[in-house]
């Protein structure tokens, strides 16, 4: 039995991951110090030099009138003062925007010759990113994923669990007091069971997300948890057909993942990868039952 995905989506792929690369200017803005010196490199609106925010985003309506919106500060200086350049006279509201911005900031008396620095981080180096990436300080508004329409409820009450670190994997009923002999992966047997290890940290869930990532032609860098894989997945340029069955996709790989798992941890056949694939896109098919998505494609 063969149950194809539907592919009406001819708009180029593999743009996701430069979305998520674009969006990491917030973290950028948290971990980023500017030493102002010549001003020449250092976007008056846009970077944030003053550490309490973009100026953009704290004075909104002088900088939607302003003339140049990437302007250095070096450029927007005028004989040691501040200057915005406009193509009309400023409203009543710029006006006073604009005053309270160079009340805040004073005038510019110490610029000198030397290049602007950006120091990030402290001083970048691999470790220190990956030690600030492996921090779990990141809040997720997971309710947002929580139950959607079209998916049984018992599939986003898995979610849920999870979410709530409630899914009963070895490892949690071990550090709720449960006597286990192991926490290691029924899976691999070499790892400590936890929801993430299960979802998408180990090679047989690697396998089945692979499988339908290159079915959807989509570039993709695995994730690490299934917060940063719901975040990753809602970005993926798809349309038509194609993102309606992206939208309940990942629900049931991370059902029948966690359906596999219960399956061998209670004695039954242990599943090879291609047929918990299977058995995922005939649930797509359930889940579309009625609707037009499927209608010009067969099950064998």
């Amino acid at each position: 039995m063969e149950v194809c995905l539907p592919t009406d989506d001819e708009t180029a792929q593999g743009r996701s991951n430069w979305k998520g690369v674009l969006k990491s200017y917030v973290f950028l803005d948290e971990h980023v110090q500017f030493k102002l010196n010549n001003g020449k490199s250092i976007r008056f609106w846009l970077d944030n030099w003053t550490q309490n925010g973009t100026l953009k985003s704290r004075f909104p309506a002088i900088y939607k009138a302003c003339g140049i919106k990437k302007a250095s500060i070096f450029d927007m200086i005028v004989e040691s003062r501040l200057q915005c350049q406009t193509r009309r006279n400023l409203y009543l509201n710029e006006q006073l925007e604009w005053d309270m911005l160079c009340n805040q900031l004073g005038p510019f008396h110490g610029l000198n010759e030397e290049e602007d620095e950006v120091d990030i981080m402290g001083g970048f180096n691999v470790k220190k990113c990956y030690e600030t990436l492996l921090q779990d300080g990141t809040n997720y508004d997971f309710n947002k994923f929580l139950w959607k329409k079209g998916i049984p409820p018992r599939g986003s009450f898995m979610i849920w669990a999870h979410f709530h670190n409630s899914l009963p994997t070895v490892t949690m009923l071990n550090h709720r007091g449960v006597h286990i002999q192991s926490v290691q992966c029924l899976f691999c047997n070499s790892e400590e069971e936890t929801t993430n290890h299960i979802f998408v940290g180990f090679s047989f869930a690697f396998e089945v997300w692979s499988y339908f990532i290159k079915a959807f032609k989509v570039s993709w860098v695995a994730a690490r948890t299934v917060a940063t894989n719901f975040e990753a997945w809602r970005v993926s340029p798809l349309h038509g057909k194609s993102r309606k069955v992206r939208d309940k996709l990942i629900y049931a790989v991370l059902w029948h993942l966690w359906t596999e798992r219960n399956n061998r941890n209670f004695g039954g056949r242990a599943m090879v990868a291609e047929e918990v694939i299977m058995l995922i896109k005939q649930t797509l098919v359930l889940w579309f039952y009625g609707s037009e998505v499927f209608k010009d494609y067969t099950v064998n």
